[in-house]
């Protein structure tokens, strides 16, 4: 039997004498290098791919990459086209007229009413005078006793200023919005499928049979009446009625139809393996370690200069910072003690970029308004002055973060810039309280205060004394907000306050807030892009476990006047009008203090230096990701 063992070390000799002169005469190239990629660090995996079915933040941050709306916001929060190019808007109003049938000499008669009334502007503080000057409307005859008013202008007090004048009796009157959408031509999806019309009434189909699918209320699909094809091959989307969220649910990702129509799309294989027809491309991805995106070489709004993304799960803060240092990963959002105390030395600052802005959200103590003591409003006003804003973010937060000065983002168009949060002063705090029935008769630090009682059982009235002294609800393992209640705690003491802190578990945190079972809590609300806060503020939303009743209004907080503008500003999506019923929302808010609005953390990242164009932005950092350039 022959002996081969010395050949086969021959071959290894020769193979490895291979390598050395490779190297020798070929330097080596850096993967990372020859490729133009980066490493993006995210604490969780995705649970789908599928935008339509979750919006985790794992998820979305790459989903986002990978599909497209009709339309966006940009960097400025502005709407801007995405995958339509650009739209017309007309308000249809319906009046039904209390009649069998309506005929012609009552059509007229509504006409003339209405058109006599247009012969100057009727409404100049609503409508501008170049709005004036383009306004059209029809009237049309639409059923036996309904008649069509369309306008190409969204209006809504010009419509009831004509409802009001029609001299006719009215039943019912419903304005409906419509948007007819022209798409962009030559958009081609991952597989080099052509993108059409069919694919946005596939996917606005799918959510509204669906109504589980988590797009449903985060994309206002509720609203929508219809959505069709236009004549010009794009599409009529047609409202139920007037929302200032149209401009969101024009914003939800479209899906492919060739890829998904007649597929369960909960348990589709594309939920893991997308197509989509944004700047980026999957290509691989390893559960629980990275997601890889590459670049779409045919994107409609030029091919990115990325070429590779890869997102690394790591769930360990630490370990993701060493990795960053180590080289592995080019960018990850930094916690304050790391942005502060790690990375201030000039290896790091050759490395990467710092870059800080403020978070989509506030942080607040929110006061149960049932509970007698803080259903004062100058209790509420003496805790907001009694607590150091400003210390509070530098003991927490490293002095990343700014005060929050009510329900608005800061740069917001909603926001009122005259508006500003009670100022810190403890002898103020003292004042009020005193002036409010609080006092220390007794001498042992905590204030009390004399309530008086009903008589119950033939007892004469009387009072009760009751000491300041409330519990305050936080969950369990958020470091942050521990950090916070305790320094609430300290200042509280200063004026008399005890503070019970009481740490839950969030299940049983959240229990407690849906029942209305508390005296106060500490919480962090997100902002979303639509100013509209009527999910917290309005009073219809006021929980009632009782009667089965939820809502997000826990502090169970009621005012007519906020209820009617809020109420306004989602009738309409005039901006101008909506910017004065925020304006004087915010005002009566701040005055009110039925939050104590604390306030808003910085978002930290470091970015490596080789990335270029990457920014703040009330949008997010990777709002613009398909614009950056590489330098290696």
């Amino acid at each position: 039997m022959m002996d081969y063992r010395k050949d086969i070390f021959k071959v290894v000799v020769i193979l490895a004498l291979a390598v050395v002169l490779a190297f020798m005469f070929f330097p080596a190239v850096s993967f990372a290098e020859s490729v133009k990629s980066i490493v993006i660090a995210q604490k969780g995996d995705v649970v789908s791919l599928n935008p339509l079915l979750t919006s985790d933040y794992a998820s979305s941050a790459v989903y986002h990459r990978i599909f497209n709306g009709l339309l966006k916001y940009d960097e400025n929060m502005k709407v801007s086209f995405s995958l339509a190019k650009s739209y017309e808007i007309s308000l249809n109003q319906y009046i039904t007229i209390d009649t069998a049938e309506i005929d012609a000499a009552g059509f007229n008669k509504i006409e003339s009413a209405c058109r006599s009334l247009l012969n100057s502007n009727p409404l100049p503080d609503y409508l501008s005078a170049e709005e004036y000057k383009t306004l059209d409307i029809a009237f049309i005859k639409h059923d036996k006793n309904v008649v069509l008013i369309r306008y190409n202008t969204f209006c809504l007090s010009l419509c009831k200023l004509l409802e009001s004048k029609a001299g006719v009796p009215i039943v019912k009157t419903e304005y409906k919005p419509e948007f007819n959408i022209a798409l962009k031509k030559d958009v081609l999806w991952h597989d080099d499928k052509p993108f059409t019309a069919d694919d946005v009434i596939f996917t606005y189909e799918t959510v509204s049979q669906i109504k589980k699918i988590p797009a449903y209320d985060s994309y206002n699909i509720s609203a929508i009446e219809s959505v069709v094809k236009n004549a010009g091959g794009g599409v009529k989307m047609t409202f139920k009625y007037p929302t200032p969220r149209a401009f969101e649910a024009m914003q939800m990702p479209v899906l492919p139809r060739h890829k998904l129509h007649g597929q369960d799309i909960f348990n589709a294989r594309f939920n893991m393996t997308p197509i989509g027809t944004g700047p980026f491309k999957f290509n691989e991805r390893a559960f629980e370690d990275y997601i890889i995106l590459s670049r779409n070489e045919k994107y409609f709004g030029g091919a990115p200069d990325i070429e590779k993304i890869t997102y690394r799960i790591i769930p360990n803060e630490s370990i993701m910072f060493l990795e960053l240092l180590q080289g592995n990963i080019d960018i990850m959002q930094l916690k304050p003690d790391q942005f502060v105390k790690f990375t201030d030395t000039p290896e790091f600052e050759n490395r990467f970029v710092k870059i800080k802005y403020p978070e989509r959200e506030y942080t607040y103590i929110g006061w149960n308004l049932k509970n007698r003591v803080f259903g004062d409003e100058a209790v509420r006003t003496a805790l907001s002055c009694a607590i150091d804003k400003n210390g509070l973010i530098d003991k927490t937060l490293y002095n990343l973060g700014q005060i929050s000065d009510g329900p608005f983002y800061p740069s917001s168009w909603a926001s009122n810039p005259s508006i500003k949060n009670q100022p810190y002063d403890v002898q103020e705090a003292k004042k009020i309280l005193s002036g409010a029935g609080w006092r220390d008769d007794d001498q042992d630090g905590t204030l009390e205060k004399k309530f008086d009682v009903r008589s119950f059982f033939g007892y004469n009235d009387t009072v009760e004394v009751q000491r300041f002294e409330f519990d305050l609800l936080i969950n369990a393992g958020n470091k942050d907000r521990e950090l916070c209640a305790k320094f609430v705690a300290a200042e509280l003491k200063k004026i008399g306050i005890k503070v019970n802190i009481d740490t839950l578990e969030w299940k049983d945190f959240i229990k407690l807030i849906d029942s209305t079972q508390f005296d106060a809590f500490i919480l962090t609300w997100s902002l979303g892009y639509d100013p509209d806060i009527s999910s917290i503020w309005h009073s219809s939303n006021i929980p009632d476990m009782k009667k089965g009743k939820f809502g997000l209004n826990s502090i169970s907080y009621a005012n007519t006047e906020v209820d009617t503008l809020l109420d306004e500003a989602r009738q309409t999506i005039d901006q101008n009008q909506r910017t004065k019923c925020y304006h004087r929302i915010h005002e009566i808010i701040i005055k009110e203090q039925p939050y104590c609005f604390l306030y808003i953390a910085d978002t930290l990242y470091a970015v490596a230096r080789k990335v270029k164009n990457a920014k703040p932005s009330q949008a997010g950092i990777f709002n613009n990701i398909e614009k950056w350039k590489i330098e290696n």
